[in-house]
């Protein structure tokens, strides 16, 4: 996928990152520790883009994980 956000702009994910996906697929990964991407790189399967974190209003590490076609969330479970 692609990066087309990595910040903590958005209120209640930390450190964010977006990627989108071929097919109006998106996933987001939040509360990171660290980056280790920017905006407009082109990730491949199993590259490291950050570090499990607390960022955020979370108080124990943890990440958040999203999977999305267009606006609607989908189950993470059927397609990893």
């Amino acid at each position: 996928g692609q990066v087309v956000y990595a910040g903590n702009g958005l209120k209640g994910y930390g450190n964010l990152i977006l990627l989108k996906h071929g097919g109006r697929y998106l996933t987001a990964y939040g509360h990171l520790g660290e980056l280790s991407v920017k905006k407009g790189d082109v990730i491949r399967a199993g590259q490291k883009i950050g570090t499990v974190g607390t960022s955020g209003q979370v108080k124990t590490p943890q990440l958040h994980f999203e999977i999305r076609k267009g606006t609607d969330a989908l189950d993470p479970a059927k397609y990893i």
